[in-house]
């Protein structure tokens, strides 16, 4: 019995001082775990290339996107503008007036293009009714408020004033009421652009929290939309931008790097190596040899009292 225990602890200890042979096959191994290595880089480096240029993708669709959106927006202003006509009912009128108020959110290019004309369709309704045009033109405003979830305290104290005696049509000058719509109008615009900014904004940095979940067209849709800000001609969209960017800037930039970190990741070392299996093994043998000693001693004890 002693004997076995001497013999397990011997090779128990072999075990732990030892080293892999420095031969020919683990020459090989080497060679094959830096070749291995070498392609792992190389695939790395293309990925990280592959990030890069999805990132570039995704501004230039943000570029085309915002021209698309430009002759779209276009199209639509020409319609809503045509409903602005005298011979058109009061509930039409309104319908346009609420589509051309929206569409203030979209194209700069087009809203410049039919900005002198809707300046003077508006005119020509509020001289006609002006206590009527602005109670008309403040539930516009209010509808497009409650559409985009701007809180009423955004506004100021002095615009919200304002909104107010628009909707109780306390004003009665067309001039005057113009002025207050206009004003209002681009307040609620700027609340609008900044709403939707801030959301794209927290949807990045989710994202970025949860990155083992990120999928690639879930940081594709948002670096686009964030390109859409940097390149809108909207002057509302350019003005969020604006008093965002370094914040957009930081967004786009976590984003590009979430996106090559997630497909370069390192793979883990194998247990299945040398070091680790050659110690265990002789561990097991040793167990199974003191094992086999133990019963062939006893085994010998049985037949000598059997005799």
């Amino acid at each position: 019995m002693e004997e076995a225990i001497k013999l397990m602890e011997k090779l128990i200890e072999e075990g732990k001082n030892y080293k892999p042979a420095q031969n020919a096959q683990n020459a090989q191994n080497a060679q094959n775990a830096q070749n291995a290595q070498n392609a792992q880089n190389a695939q790395n480096a293309q990925n990280a290339q592959n990030a890069v240029d999805k990132d570039k993708e995704a501004e230039f669709e943000a570029r085309r996107n915002n021209i698309k959106n430009d002759a779209e927006t276009a199209t639509k202003l020409n319609s809503a503008v045509q409903g602005l006509s005298n011979s058109k009912t009061e509930v039409e009128r309104e319908k346009s007036l609420k589509e051309i108020e929206n569409l203030k959110n979209q194209s700069g290019v087009a809203s410049q293009k039919h900005e002198g004309e809707i300046f003077e369709k508006k005119n020509e309704l509020a001289k006609s009714d002006p206590v009527g045009y602005g109670k008309t033109m403040a539930k516009v405003i209010q509808d497009k408020m409650n559409e985009f979830k701007v809180e009423t305290t955004k506004l100021g104290n002095e615009v919200e004033e304002k909104l107010t005696k628009l909707q109780k049509g306390e004003i009665t000058s067309d001039a005057e009421v113009r002025e207050i719509e206009e004003e209002v109008s681009n307040k609620v615009s700027e609340e609008v652009a900044n709403n939707e900014l801030n959301s794209w904004l927290t949807k990045a940095k989710n994202l970025l929290k949860d990155s083992v979940n990120a999928f690639e067209d879930q940081v594709k849709k948002i670096k686009k939309s964030l390109y859409n800000f940097k390149h809108s001609s909207n002057i509302f969209q350019k003005k969020a931008y604006q008093l965002k960017e370094a914040e957009v800037e930081k967004s786009l930039k976590d984003l590009e790097n979430m996106s090559t970190s997630n497909i370069s990741q390192e793979p883990k070392s194998s247990f299945f190596r040398p070091e680790v299996i050659v110690p265990l093994s002789l561990a097991v043998v040793a167990i199974l040899t003191v094992a086999i000693i133990i019963i062939r001693k006893r085994r010998k004890i049985k037949t000598k009292k059997v005799k």
